[in-house]
């Protein structure tokens, strides 16, 4: 990747990031006793496993430096995120007792400030990381299929955790967001790219390989844990294997049959 792909890329994970981070701290302020459990999941799936996983495996030209490109790119997010922040404040809403919500300056800072400190920290622990390989295929075909297939493989474990947990409240949504990412995004990418004969089978066989198992599954673990308000080790545990086994079989179904 050269240095303006990188940096749009981590701006667009740090941007939405931001988002969901905005729309979760001002929910909490203005409904404590509902907080969004959904938006606290998306935005922890991407500050702690997606972002610092993109940058562990996104490889470059070797003519820039990673670490000052994360750096430039977090600070033009952080530089334009007024705008996002005061659409989270002014689409609360009142509070239960009809009053509207009141966030100081100062206060709105301090919590951006604690975002960013929170993005960089994870971007750094990446970059300690192992300097990433060289692409067997197209960086961007790959990224799509990682991206589907890594989304949807997090939500499938967190799925099968809580339904082995009776845990039913977000059932219904991970059960969505899988067919979304799968039965949709993926299905979708590649059916098109076979009606045009653009199908880079090596692309989408890496991206599917570059899924981090291990660490989706122990995200996903922590997640369920966070809440149902248990520490991990004492959830009930899917046989992980069977688990995997099936949905990867289903990622080839896919890939195999769409079209």
């Amino acid at each position: 990747m050269n240095r303006v792909a990188y940096l749009d890329h981590v701006q667009q994970l740090i941007r939405t990031a931001f988002y969901y981070f905005s729309k979760e701290w001002v929910s909490e302020i203005v409904r404590p006793m509902e907080a969004d459990q959904l938006l606290a999941n998306e935005l922890r799936r991407l500050l702690d496993l997606q972002l610092p996983q993109w940058i562990l495996i996104a490889p470059t030209n070797g003519r820039f430096s990673r670490s000052l490109a994360i750096e430039e790119a977090i600070a033009e997010v952080d530089h334009k995120s007024g705008g996002i922040w005061s659409i989270a404040v002014s689409s609360a809403g009142e509070t239960p007792t009809g009053e509207n919500v009141t966030i100081t300056p100062t206060e709105g800072k301090q919590v951006q400030a604690f975002f960013f400190s929170w993005a960089r920290r994870r971007c750094l622990d990446a970059l300690r990381g192992t300097q990433p390989k060289i692409f067997p295929a197209p960086v961007t075909d790959t990224f799509v299929i990682w991206d589907h297939v890594s989304k949807a493989l997090t939500y499938y474990f967190q799925e099968e955790i809580a339904n082995a947990n009776d845990y039913l409240t977000h059932l219904v949504w991970f059960q969505d967001r899988v067919g979304t990412c799968l039965d949709g995004a993926l299905h979708d990418w590649i059916d098109i790219r076979k009606r045009r004969a653009e199908v880079d089978w090596t692309a989408v066989r890496a991206g599917v390989d570059l899924v981090p198992k291990e660490r989706i599954w122990h995200f996903a673990l922590h997640e369920i844990a966070i809440q149902v308000g248990r520490v991990p080790a004492e959830l009930v545990l899917p046989n992980r294997e069977t688990s995997e086994a099936a949905f990867f079989s289903r990622v080839d179904l896919i890939c195999t049959t769409c079209g």
